[in-house]
């Protein structure tokens, strides 16, 4: 059974609003479909490997002229990126609702966060700084230099597109780089307005090189295409642990750096002393943000063992009333799976806990009747006696395995068994205890959060993880070094070189001899 392959009337309107040739989703061979009911939304035109070779070639050649481009112009070009994404803030939204079925309002936050990622580039530019060193010899001078690294691809998942684009396209092109991207296949249409509004400000710049931005669209091979290539001197990629191991071993075989942004199996910890009221909402909308398909998600819950049953019932209660329903809906918390195949592997998981005889709340796929192409589910609730099973493995799903704790410590432990290192959580009003969470005997992810559960990021600030969190950091106020090239330059005025004495008397010795025979072989002179 497959739905017709008509686009809706507003979504065409809406990418004729932001300009795309109605060919350019009409004619190809990748197919799109909406997560909200199993349609078509378009054929895109999918990318070669001929294709691919070319972009890459253009990106080589615009990068030796855009790497001589003032820094000022580059901030110019950025701005305008950002002021061309707020004029089509709202369209993308709907384009990203439409295409990967996340609520309206967190694809217009998404966009936001998009365009925060210009300004934080364009004033970050004016930060990009070496330092001059002391000099320990006389007339002699050494300071740092960075330059821009070189052509870079940027590989994106379907969950955060647009923002994990943004994150590395706007600093490396600040920088002096050329990007190029290759998004998900399953957020393709989404990618492709995007980087039609980006190409809108850069014929408005008037002065960027063709090939400053490329667009791939395909499947992995692609990707694999890219990150294989000698050319390409930086790849960041956003995904799972598996793509990221793939990822990162091609990249380590040429020696090209690498930026992985991968799984995390974040935790949170409730204490005795937290605020339950404080507490649940957060552990709501943690689970079902983006329908429990983002890194950010939570997916671990311990609870010490006097709260345990009523943090469990209030959250199996509250999870029951979250609404699931149409994303394009203001009223809905929760949109749809990304497709059959994330839906398969939820059930996968929730049939292995059975197995082993541990209580599951919820779950189950609904809608069915009135989208029987589209896989909305329930949020999950999995009491667990140990630690072990799907709830070490990240599921890209709204479930969320519970487990008592009588101690800081022992959360602590299982927080640390998982192999991602993301983000955890506690929540307390006790100063040892989260002294205990957050020391360096505590948890060993990238990011803790007090009484703070979404890790929604700041521009500001570095985000990431560690272990199989795949280590890379997006922002900061250092995120620029990781798009350059660094060089130590010393320059010396000395009017004698600075070598030692048999040196010196082994080179002077060579002259003499040098120039002995030079004037033994010289013709004699006639009168």
């Amino acid at each position: 059974m497959d739905a017709p392959h008509t686009l809706p009337l507003d979504a065409r309107q809406t990418l004729d609003r932001i300009g795309i040739k109605r060919e350019a989703y009409s004619d190809g061979t990748l197919f799109v479909r909406s997560a909200i009911d199993g349609s078509r939304l378009a054929k895109l035109r999918e990318t070669d490997g001929k294709q691919a070779d070319a972009a890459m070639a253009r990106s080589v050649k615009a990068f030796a002229s855009w790497r001589e481009t003032g820094l000022g112009e580059r901030l110019e070009l950025v701005r305008l990126i950002g002021e061309h994404l707020r004029r089509h803030a709202a369209d993308l939204a709907h384009i990203i609702t439409l295409e990967t079925g996340k609520p309206l309002a967190d694809s217009l936050e998404e966009v936001t966060q998009a365009i925060a990622r210009c300004d934080y580039a364009s004033g970050l530019g004016h930060q990009i700084h070496g330092t001059a060193g002391v000099p320990e010899q006389r007339n002699q001078y050494t300071y740092d230099a960075w330059h821009p690294l070189g052509p870079t691809g940027c590989i994106t998942s379907f969950n955060q597109t647009v923002l994990q684009y943004a994150v590395h396209a706007f600093i490396t092109v600040m920088c002096g780089n050329t990007v190029i991207w290759k998004p998900s296949e399953k957020s393709s249409l989404s990618a492709l307005a995007v980087f039609e509004v980006i190409q809108q400000a850069v014929r408005q710049f008037g002065k960027a090189p063709q090939g400053l931005f490329e667009l791939l669209l395909g499947g992995r091979d692609i990707g694999k295409l890219l990150c294989e290539d000698s050319r390409i001197s930086l790849v960041s990629a956003s995904g799972s642990m598996n793509a990221g191991r793939t990822i990162g071993l091609k990249l380590a075989q040429r020696f090209s750096r690498s930026l992985l942004h991968l799984g995390g199996n974040n935790a949170a910890l409730i204490c005795p002393s937290a605020d339950l009221g404080l507490a649940l909402p957060q552990i709501v909308d943690a689970v079902c943000f983006s329908s429990g398909q983002c890194c950010r998600n939570l997916r671990r819950l311990f609870v010490y063992e006097e709260i345990y049953d009523e943090v469990v019932t209030r959250l199996k209660s509250a999870l029951d009333r979250v609404p699931v329903g149409d994303p394009l809906d203001p009223a809905t918390a929760m949109g749809p799976l990304i497709g059959r195949a994330a839906f398969e592997s939820m059930q996968r998981a929730l049939q292995e806990v059975r197995a082993e005889a541990a209580p599951v709340t919820g779950g189950e796929r609904v809608l069915a009747e009135r989208y029987p192409l589209a896989y909305y589910v329930k949020p999950a609730v999995v009491e667990m006696a140990e630690q072990d099973g799907p709830m070490l493995r990240e599921t890209l799903a709204p479930i969320v395995y519970v487990m008592r704790v009588s101690s800081v410590r022992e959360a602590i432990a299982l927080n640390n068994d998982a192999d991602a290192g993301l983000a955890s959580s506690i929540f307390s009003r006790d100063l040892d205890e989260t002294n205990e969470f957050f020391g360096p005997n505590g948890n060993d992810c990238g990011m803790a959060n007090l009484n703070l559960c979404l890790c929604r990021g700041e521009s500001g600030l570095p985000f990431g993880g560690n272990k199989a969190s795949g280590g890379g950091r997006t922002a900061g106020t250092d995120f620029w070094k990781s798009h350059m090239r660094r060089a130590v330059v010393t320059l010396s005025f000395e009017a004698e070189p600075r070598v030692s004495p048999a040196i010196r008397k082994a080179v002077a010795a060579a002259e003499l001899a040098a120039a002995a025979q030079g004037s033994s072989k010289s013709p004699p002179r006639t009168r």
